[in-house]
C-alpha cells in the first residue's frame, strides 16, 4: 500500500496509526507517499479491504492506494 499523511502528522502518530493494524513503513517518503506493509496473515481480500478502509478513516491519513508489487 501507499499511504499519504497530513503534513502535521508526526512520525510518532504515523507509527501509532499503523501499529494498531500491525502495519509498518517499509519505504518513503517518496513524493509524499510511504510504502506500507500489512501483516502477512492478512491474505483474504476482504480483510485487506477492511484494513484499507480503517486506514482511510484515520485522522492524519490523507490517502491510501494499492501499490504495484515490487
Amino acid at each position: 500500500l501507499l499511504v499519504a499523511f497530513a503534513s502535521e502528522t508526526t512520525l510518532a502518530r504515523m507509527t501509532a496509526i499503523l501499529a494498531t493494524r500491525g502495519a509498518t513503513i517499509v519505504d518513503g517518503p517518496r513524493g509524499g507517499l510511504y510504502r506500507i506493509a500489512l501483516p502477512q496473515d492478512l491474505s483474504d481480500a476482504d480483510e485487506i479491504e477492511k484494513a484499507i478502509a480503517a486506514l482511510r478513516a484515520e485522522s492524519g491519513v490523507t490517502a491510501v492506494v494499492r501499490a504495484p508489487a515490487r
